[in-house]
């Protein structure tokens, strides 16, 4: 009698999470496209990306506990894989000069910013170029502090920076912004 092979079948959540990484890698090898998220975006995308070995910080206590959840470790900035900022402040701001930009024997040992921003609508303009964006890409992203467009830039030096991830709660969606993507054209407000 032939062997029967079981094949497991993921479970909704399983399911949900998967999901929300294949929109994650969407959404960071097309930058400036915003792809769209299941439920709350702060929550799937921590659920998609937190696991034993990885570590995060976060500005949201209650957040902090659900991450725990996922078995990620809580760290200091300086220190995270990952990093969870639900809201802009001075203090933010501040906290972003010490994050890890990786090294030129390790690039990828830099941290990832989960940052909100509003995507879309009439915001101000930016000018996206670099690899998985075909020429140059006006997007429209308000929310997000000039400093921070500031600090993104002297951190970025190829192959060194952040990848950070733009998440509009409220229209559920994500936009990606790869290390490599350069940034330009900000509109005078």
């Amino acid at each position: 009698m032939p062997e029967l092979l079981s094949v497991p079948v993921p479970t909704p959540a399983e399911r949900r999470n998967q999901a929300t990484f294949q929109a994650l890698l969407r959404s960071l090898s097309t930058p400036g496209r915003p792809v769209r998220v299941e439920g709350d975006p702060w929550f799937g995308v921590a659920l998609a990306l937190l696991d034993l070995d990885v570590s995060f910080a976060t500005t949201d206590k209650v957040l902090a506990a659900e991450y725990q959840s996922t078995g990620a470790r809580q760290v200091s900035w300086d220190q995270a894989d990952y990093l969870f900022a639900q809201q802009w402040d001075r203090a933010l701001l501040g906290d972003l000069k010490v994050l890890r930009i990786g090294s030129p024997l390790a690039p990828a040992e830099s941290a990832t910013l989960l940052l909100p921003a509003e995507l879309g609508g009439s915001g101000p303009a930016f000018e996206f170029s670099g690899p998985g964006v075909n020429g140059h890409l006006k997007v429209h992203i308000s929310g997000v502090p000039d400093e921070f467009w500031t600090l993104r830039a002297r951190a970025c030096r190829f192959p060194l920076g952040w990848d950070v991830l733009l998440l509009d709660q409220g229209a559920g969606l994500v936009m990606g912004l790869p290390r490599t993507t350069r940034v330009a054209g900000l509109e005078a407000r």
